[in-house]
Protein backbone atom coordinates (compact mmCIF):
# COMPACT_ATOMS: atom_id res chain seq x y z
CA UNK A 1 0.00 0.00 0.00
CA UNK A 2 3.03 2.20 0.83
CA UNK A 3 4.05 1.95 -2.84
CA UNK A 4 0.91 3.25 -4.18
CA UNK A 5 1.02 5.78 -2.04
CA UNK A 6 4.51 6.79 -3.49
CA UNK A 7 3.34 6.59 -6.82
CA UNK A 8 0.46 9.04 -6.76
CA UNK A 9 2.44 11.59 -4.89
CA UNK A 10 4.82 10.89 -7.35
CA UNK A 11 2.35 11.77 -10.44
CA UNK A 12 1.38 14.93 -8.38
CA UNK A 13 5.00 16.34 -7.78
CA UNK A 14 6.14 15.39 -11.38
CA UNK A 15 2.97 16.77 -13.08
CA UNK A 16 3.72 20.58 -10.61
CA UNK A 17 7.10 20.14 -11.01
CA UNK A 18 7.71 19.63 -14.73
CA UNK A 19 3.95 20.87 -16.68
CA UNK A 20 4.85 19.03 -19.71
CA UNK A 21 7.99 18.33 -20.24
CA UNK A 22 8.96 15.07 -21.23
CA UNK A 23 12.20 14.04 -20.65
CA UNK A 24 13.26 16.31 -17.51
CA UNK A 25 10.05 14.04 -16.13
CA UNK A 26 11.28 11.12 -16.64
CA UNK A 27 14.87 12.05 -14.73
CA UNK A 28 12.86 12.89 -11.84
CA UNK A 29 10.77 10.31 -11.74
CA UNK A 30 13.73 8.10 -11.41
CA UNK A 31 15.27 10.03 -8.69
CA UNK A 32 12.36 10.10 -6.84
CA UNK A 33 11.77 6.30 -6.94
CA UNK A 34 13.46 3.48 -8.74
CA UNK A 35 10.35 1.10 -9.51
CA UNK A 36 9.30 4.13 -11.38
CA UNK A 37 9.36 2.46 -15.17
CA UNK A 38 8.22 5.74 -17.48
CA UNK A 39 6.31 8.96 -17.10
CA UNK A 40 4.43 10.65 -19.95
CA UNK A 41 3.22 14.09 -19.94
CA UNK A 42 1.07 15.24 -22.54
CA UNK A 43 -1.47 18.40 -22.53
CA UNK A 44 -3.92 16.86 -20.74
CA UNK A 45 -2.71 13.49 -18.99
CA UNK A 46 0.35 12.28 -16.53
CA UNK A 47 0.86 7.99 -17.21
CA UNK A 48 3.34 6.84 -14.64
CA UNK A 49 4.18 3.30 -15.45
CA UNK A 50 5.93 1.37 -12.28
CA UNK A 51 7.01 -1.77 -11.55
CA UNK A 52 6.38 -3.66 -7.56
CA UNK A 53 7.39 -6.73 -5.48
CA UNK A 54 4.48 -8.25 -6.89
CA UNK A 55 4.52 -7.26 -10.91
CA UNK A 56 3.90 -3.97 -12.82
CA UNK A 57 1.44 -1.27 -12.84
CA UNK A 58 0.06 2.24 -14.45
CA UNK A 59 -1.56 5.24 -13.06
CA UNK A 60 -3.08 7.69 -15.27
CA UNK A 61 -3.96 10.67 -14.16
CA UNK A 62 -6.09 12.84 -16.08
CA UNK A 63 -7.54 10.27 -18.93
CA UNK A 64 -6.79 6.09 -19.42
CA UNK A 65 -9.04 3.22 -19.95
CA UNK A 66 -11.01 1.04 -18.98
CA UNK A 67 -8.19 -1.97 -18.26
CA UNK A 68 -8.86 -5.65 -19.93
CA UNK A 69 -11.00 -7.78 -18.26
CA UNK A 70 -12.26 -5.13 -15.58
CA UNK A 71 -15.71 -7.11 -14.07
CA UNK A 72 -17.43 -3.70 -13.30
CA UNK A 73 -19.88 -1.62 -15.62
CA UNK A 74 -18.97 1.67 -16.73
CA UNK A 75 -21.96 3.22 -18.61
CA UNK A 76 -21.71 4.86 -21.46
CA UNK A 77 -21.48 9.27 -20.96
CA UNK A 78 -18.40 10.01 -18.66
CA UNK A 79 -14.82 10.44 -18.98
CA UNK A 80 -12.27 8.54 -17.43
CA UNK A 81 -10.40 10.89 -15.35
CA UNK A 82 -8.08 8.56 -13.74
CA UNK A 83 -6.65 4.52 -13.64
CA UNK A 84 -4.78 2.57 -11.54
CA UNK A 85 -3.65 -1.10 -12.54
CA UNK A 86 -1.32 -3.69 -10.83
CA UNK A 87 -2.19 -7.16 -11.25
CA UNK A 88 -5.61 -8.16 -10.37
CA UNK A 89 -6.32 -4.66 -8.72
CA UNK A 90 -7.64 -2.20 -10.89
CA UNK A 91 -9.39 1.70 -10.10
CA UNK A 92 -11.10 3.92 -12.46
CA UNK A 93 -13.05 7.37 -11.64
CA UNK A 94 -15.17 8.59 -13.87
CA UNK A 95 -16.83 11.99 -14.50
CA UNK A 96 -20.46 12.65 -15.49
CA UNK A 97 -22.09 15.40 -16.54
CA UNK A 98 -24.75 17.04 -14.35
CA UNK A 99 -28.36 15.17 -14.10
CA UNK A 100 -26.67 11.65 -13.69
CA UNK A 101 -26.50 10.83 -10.61
CA UNK A 102 -30.04 8.85 -10.13
CA UNK A 103 -29.62 6.92 -13.50
CA UNK A 104 -26.26 5.79 -12.49
CA UNK A 105 -27.23 4.98 -8.69
CA UNK A 106 -30.24 2.84 -10.37
CA UNK A 107 -27.87 1.30 -13.18
CA UNK A 108 -25.29 0.64 -10.31
CA UNK A 109 -27.80 -1.24 -8.06
CA UNK A 110 -29.50 -3.41 -10.69
CA UNK A 111 -26.47 -4.49 -11.81
CA UNK A 112 -25.43 -5.56 -8.51
CA UNK A 113 -28.91 -7.23 -8.15
CA UNK A 114 -28.42 -9.07 -11.31
CA UNK A 115 -24.60 -10.57 -10.60
CA UNK A 116 -25.09 -11.84 -7.63
CA UNK A 117 -23.07 -9.43 -5.97
CA UNK A 118 -22.48 -9.94 -2.09
CA UNK A 119 -22.89 -6.50 -0.74
CA UNK A 120 -20.93 -6.44 2.81
CA UNK A 121 -21.15 -2.61 2.77
CA UNK A 122 -24.47 -0.13 1.48
CA UNK A 123 -24.27 3.48 1.54
CA UNK A 124 -26.63 6.16 1.04
CA UNK A 125 -26.35 9.86 1.70
CA UNK A 126 -28.93 12.88 0.93
CA UNK A 127 -26.32 15.43 1.67
CA UNK A 128 -24.22 15.48 0.17
CA UNK A 129 -25.82 13.02 -2.68
CA UNK A 130 -23.46 9.97 -2.41
CA UNK A 131 -24.43 6.26 -2.74
CA UNK A 132 -21.30 3.35 -2.21
CA UNK A 133 -21.57 -0.29 -2.30
CA UNK A 134 -18.66 -2.66 -0.60
CA UNK A 135 -18.24 -6.55 -1.25
CA UNK A 136 -17.37 -8.95 -3.59
CA UNK A 137 -18.26 -10.41 -6.51
CA UNK A 138 -17.37 -14.40 -8.08
CA UNK A 139 -13.99 -11.85 -9.91
CA UNK A 140 -12.84 -10.59 -6.31
CA UNK A 141 -13.64 -7.81 -4.11
CA UNK A 142 -15.72 -4.31 -5.18
CA UNK A 143 -15.88 -0.89 -4.33
CA UNK A 144 -18.28 1.49 -5.83
CA UNK A 145 -19.09 4.92 -5.50
CA UNK A 146 -21.27 7.55 -6.99
CA UNK A 147 -21.10 11.38 -5.88
CA UNK A 148 -23.12 14.40 -7.22
CA UNK A 149 -20.91 17.64 -6.58
CA UNK A 150 -22.31 20.80 -5.38
CA UNK A 151 -22.72 21.91 -9.31
CA UNK A 152 -24.06 18.83 -10.48
CA UNK A 153 -21.24 16.79 -12.06
CA UNK A 154 -20.89 13.13 -10.71
CA UNK A 155 -17.94 11.24 -10.23
CA UNK A 156 -18.06 7.16 -10.07
CA UNK A 157 -15.05 5.69 -8.37
CA UNK A 158 -14.23 1.56 -9.03
CA UNK A 159 -11.92 -0.07 -7.03
CA UNK A 160 -11.58 -3.84 -8.02
CA UNK A 161 -9.09 -6.39 -6.38
CA UNK A 162 -8.17 -9.74 -5.06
Amino acid sequence: MRRIFVIVFLVAVVAAACGGRGDATSDRAAAVDDSVEAVTIDDDEVTVEFTADDGGGSLVAGGGAVPAGFPLPVPDGGEITSSFTQGPIAALTISYPPGTFDDLVAAYADWLGANAAQIIVETRSTEPRVAGWSGRLAAGGFTIAVQEEPSGETFVILNTGE
